[in-house]
Formats: structure tokens, C-alpha cells, sequence
């Protein structure tokens, strides 16, 4: 899965999978899977130097920076010698079977575009933002339902709920599925999906679009 914009790879922290990474291509494994696995987890970081080793010299002292270099060469290393079999491979299986795999390495790069849809792109900080702050929100609201110390009907304590954690009294309520006299119909649905529905609805994008920009497959 590749990392949120933004955010630190995973190969910034993430110092075991690198030596697992590393010591796949030295065993000789599936090397294109390989290749490929670190082209959708690492993104541009596995073809050329990340921003921490440009910047900061501390960072590129630490080991994390040196395998994340290894694996970069053993990355490299794979490409060009499908580059070069794509245009002088001595058979032309040879040369389709690397043009193939040439063409996945831009896939990987692209990232999975199902769940997109035409149209101006969004900006993924704000549909995160929004679906964070809805989401922290709605949770506390659920959470302070359960445990509301005073006596009222239940309209009443959604009311004072929702104005509590600053949330529409409305949505709560479509949230909760409740009638006019505050009586629910039907069960609601978990906070995670009703807020991407919400967040959906307010960006005018498809609910697997939200999935997507929140995994950092975004619209960029």
C-alpha cells in the first residue's frame, strides 16, 4: 500500500520489511514480484534518492537509509536489464516478456485507479481532513449517547449530543436512523461507513474513491 502524501514511506520506519525485501532479491526469489512489491509500497523512493537523504545527513547515516539504498540498486539493477532485453533480448519472447514487465512497473508507479471517476480532481488533504473530523465527531457523539448522565427523551439528548460535539443535529440523527418521535427504525450503520458516505456526498465522489485517498491512492 503505498503511503499517504504527505507522510513518511514505509520504508522510512519500517527497517525489517527493507531486510526482508533486500534479502528476497539476494536469494535469488521472484525477483519481478519483488520489484513490483517495492514500486507499490516504497513508490518513487525505491527508483531514486528520497527527501529525508537529501536533506537531512543524521537520517541517511542510519540503517534504514543504507538498506533502503540496497534495495534501490537491486530495484535499479532488475529495470535496466528489462530495458535493455525489451530492445536487444535475443528472441522475440524474450523481448515481449520484458516489454511486459516494463509496462507493470508503470502500473505499479500509477497506483489502482478503480473507484475514480471523471471530473476535476479533489484535493486528498481536505477529503481526509473532513473525514477525520467527521469521524472523531460521530464516534464521541455514539460514545456519549451511551453514557449521558441526564434525564431527558431521547430527541432531547441527541439534541444536546450533537450541539456538544459540534455536529448537526441532523446527521446525528440520519446517523442513528431515528423517527420524529426519536425512536429508532432501523440499526445504524457503523461510524467508519456512514462517515464515508458523508464525505462522499460533501466532495462529490464515489465512496471507493474515499477508500482510496484515505489508503494514499488518492486523486493527485
Amino acid at each position: 500500500m503505498l503511503p499517504a502524501p504527505g507522510g513518511p514511506p514505509v520504508a522510512f520506519t519500517n527497517l525489517k520489511y527493507l531486510t526482508k525485501l533486500r534479502q528476497g532479491f539476494l536469494e535469488e526469489r521472484d525477483r519481478p514480484s519483488l520489484v513490483y512489491q517495492a514500486l507499490r509500497d516504497i513508490g518513487l523512493d525505491a527508483l531514486r534518492p528520497a527527501l529525508p537523504e537529501r536533506t537531512y545527513r543524521k537520517w541517511n547515516e542510519q540503517q534504514e537509509a543504507r538498506t533502503l539504498q540496497e534495495v534501490r540498486q537491486l530495484v535499479w539493477q532488475e529495470i535496466e536489464s528489462w530495458y535493455w532485453t525489451a530492445r536487444r533480448g535475443g528472441t522475440p519472447a524474450e523481448r515481449r516478456s520484458a516489454a511486459i514487465r516494463l509496462n507493470k512497473v508503470g502500473q505499479c508507479l500509477a497506483g489502482d485507479l478503480r473507484g475514480y471517476r471523471g471530473g476535476s480532481p479533489v484535493d486528498p488533504l481536505k477529503v481526509r481532513e473532513f473525514h477525520y473530523r467527521m469521524l472523531f465527531r460521530l464516534t464521541h457523539a455514539l460514545a456519549l449517547l451511551q453514557v449521558w448522565p441526564w434525564s431527558c427523551t431521547r430527541n432531547e439528548k441527541v439534541r444536546r449530543v450533537a450541539q456538544a460535539v459540534s455536529m448537526s443535529e441532523q446527521d446525528l440523527r440520519a446517523c442513528l436512523h431515528l423517527s420524529p418521535q426519536g425512536e429508532p427504525t432501523i440499526a445504524p450503520l457503523p461510524p467508519e461507513h456512514q462517515v464515508r458516505m458523508w464525505t462522499a456526498a460533501a466532495f462529490r465522489i464515489t465512496e471507493p474513491t474515499v477508500s482510496n485517498i484515505l489508503a494514499g491512492r488518492g486523486q493527485r
